[in-house]
């Protein structure tokens, strides 16, 4: 391998089809991937629609390659694909921290308590933020609110949660 790389685009989920073929043509290449999140059998690309390819001088080759779209022309040292590549575990995949682990602080953006005019006079935005508590099925997290004086734990959506410091 040399000490410098390229990226390369692909076509939309052609990612895997990009790198069978530059397999074939015998040039080296690395598609980080990490496992997805709600189904952990299937692993996703880490850049959808981006991959690595070892500098080579050919580049019409490259391009010819069903799959790819263009070749960036900007180089990336080789230390950072090694970067990387220490991320992944035993199957090759990235290991992506989880942002909303046990114990996370976090402010719901939107709840079935906003949009209630009565209820949204008792919520005050500090009684809006809490703590994470694990996850409620594929794409919940149980979020620790203090109501009313008490804590009560509450399933909350991913997407209604941004991080935040307490």
């Amino acid at each position: 391998m040399g000490d410098v790389w390229s990226v390369v685009t692909t076509r939309p989920n052609c990612e895997m089809m990009a790198v069978r073929g530059l397999l074939r043509q015998g040039i080296a290449s690395y598609l980080p991937r990490f496992r997805h999140h709600t189904r952990p059998d299937k692993t996703v690309p880490l850049f959808p629609s981006y991959l690595f390819v070892d500098q080579f001088e050919n580049w019409r080759a490259v391009l010819d390659i069903r799959g790819v779209g263009t070749v960036i022309t900007d180089k990336l040292p080789e230390r950072e694909i090694i970067r990387i590549r220490e991320q992944e575990d035993e199957t090759g995949c990235i290991k992506l921290p989880d942002p909303f682990a046990a114990g996370t602080p976090v402010h719901v953006t939107r709840s079935r308590f906003l949009g209630r005019k009565r209820l949204t006079s008792f919520v005050e935005p500090t009684m809006l933020s809490g703590i994470t508590d694990g996850m409620s099925g594929k794409d919940r997290v149980f979020v620790l609110l203090r109501f009313l004086g008490r804590l009560v734990r509450v399933p909350v959506p991913k997407v209604d949660l941004v991080l935040g410091a307490r």
